[in-house]
């Protein structure tokens, strides 16, 4: 994406010739250095709409791209935030607990494996 709009642009080239025609002609009185003019300022004005148009798609893109870094910057503000503000008592806690059940599983699985059939028929 071209950033920015430069003096060296038609439009402006155009412009300024035009007016510097307008007044020549005006201080020669010639009409038809006048309608030159006239055409040349005509034709920067369509070209200053083309450049405003390109200038206002640039915008428009460049605020989009704008939202979606906010978008990400406070995505991984957040998870920054997760990882960094935990608890350390909660955090205990919930691994005192996870290591409870886990060692019960082990103890369940370990009293179910050493049952045989034959402790049922019994």
């Amino acid at each position: 994406m071209q950033y920015g709009v430069t003096g060296d642009n038609i439009a402006f080239q155009n412009l300024i010739s035009g007016i510097k025609t307008a007044i020549s002609g005006d201080a020669a009185n010639n009409t038809q250095t006048l309608q030159q003019a006239f055409q040349m300022v005509t034709d920067a004005v369509d070209g200053l709409a083309t450049v405003r148009a390109e200038v206002n798609s640039n915008m428009a893109s460049l605020n989009s791209v704008n939202e979606q870094h906010q978008n990400l910057r406070l995505y991984w503000k957040e998870a920054i935030s997760i990882e960094t503000d935990t608890d350390i008592a909660e955090a205990s806690i919930l691994v005192a607990a996870n290591q409870t059940l886990l060692q019960a599983s082990f103890q369940t699985f370990a009293s179910l494996s050493r049952l045989r059939l034959t402790d049922y028929l019994n």
